[in-house]
């Protein structure tokens, strides 16, 4: 899991480790869409990916697919998505978290997505698809941008089926806004996450995950690992503790 950095400098020591924990030569990369499907650059956002692990991790000599399952429709597409029936390691990162939510939930992709890590798959998931996959679904860019009040959504709670039940908040101690704009909390701001997370029940598992860092966790000895240049939080009432790993 990517608080950002992905595809920069801080994000290569994470995706290494991960294919090398494959221990597989000539693996399967799978990318998918879904979170930024609504754009009409979509195509130039995967590619992009495409490009940095064919540069970055040619060590492992990959075979790098894009699945472009842009709708729920893609996303319920036996023939679209055969590529996953042979992936190592499925990478989904950036978008809008709540459309990825609507173009993913009760899906045949999920379910595919479960059946390869219950054989020994990887994944990795940054930003957006970090978002949706949460058991609650951060509106990023309705509150953000489009001014909704606060709210959230059901997320997908995939991470209840390999791990625990989570909620993830990427990018989060991020600074574009400088000083006249508070935009830590993935835009949300200290002051309005702690508002937000008043509407939810209390005791809810929240990992706030800074911008180039990275979490890995293994699924099978729920050990976990932190990578890059920054931490991962507990969030609890909006105050917040480094995670104990």
């Amino acid at each position: 899991l990517f608080g950002s950095g992905e595809l920069a400098s801080s994000g290569v020591k994470a995706h290494a480790r991960v294919l090398k924990g494959i221990g597989k030569e000539n693996l399967s990369i799978v990318i998918l869409s879904t979170p930024a499907g609504f754009q009409p650059n979509v195509q130039a956002v995967c590619e992009e990916i495409l490009g940095f692990f064919a540069k970055h991790l040619q060590n492992y000599h990959p075979k790098i697919i894009i699945i472009y399952a842009n709708t729920l429709e893609d996303s319920n597409n036996p023939e679209l998505l055969k590529p996953l029936d042979t992936a190592d390691y499925i990478f989904m990162g950036p978008g809008s978290p709540t459309y990825a939510l609507h173009q993913l939930k009760n899906s045949l992709l999920c379910g595919k997505i479960a059946e390869r890590l219950e054989k020994g798959a990887s994944l990795g998931l940054s930003s957006a698809a970090a978002i949706a996959f949460s058991k609650y679904t951060l509106p990023v860019y309705e509150i953000y941008k489009a001014g909704f009040d606060l709210y959230w959504e059901e997320g997908l709670n995939f991470y209840k089926k390999i791990f625990k039940e989570l909620t993830i908040i990427p990018h989060f101690n991020n600074t574009e806004g400088g000083t006249k704009n508070d935009t830590s909390y993935a835009w949300m701001g200290k002051k309005r996450f702690a508002e937000m997370m008043h509407i939810l029940p209390s005791k809810q598992s929240f990992w706030g995950i800074d911008e180039h860092t990275a979490i890995i966790i293994n699924l099978q000895t729920k050990n976990t690992e932190i990578l890059g240049k920054g931490n991962v939080w507990e969030i609890n009432s909006g105050e917040t503790t480094p995670l104990n790993i």
